[in-house]
């Protein structure tokens, strides 16, 4: 089965929007995910510095599965600075 989760860290739809993608194994869910261009930094291709750590900890959380697909499905994740954060849950 495969899985498809976006965090907003604004209002926007299409900015500040970490797409997570899951695939389902015998051992759990393989997560990865992509960031919106404009949380890139242009010079160096990779997210900007400027994101908090919370935000890499949330993913390395989801990852592991300490933070669950029932957590995502929730609506809501606190990401640091930027707090309460919208989660969307996609069917694909």
């Amino acid at each position: 089965m495969k899985y498809k989760y976006t965090i907003h860290l604004g209002d926007s739809d299409y900015k500040n929007v970490i797409t997570l993608y899951g695939v389902s194994t015998d051992t759990g869910i393989d997560w990865s995910w992509n960031y919106s261009p404009d949380l890139i930094d242009k010079n160096t291709g990779y997210p900007s510095m400027f994101l908090p750590p919370e935000i890499d900890l949330a993913l390395t959380a989801i990852a592991k599965g300490n933070i669950t697909q029932e957590d995502l499905d929730q609506g809501t994740i606190m990401l640091g600075w930027y707090e309460e954060c919208k989660v969307k849950k996609y069917s694909v």
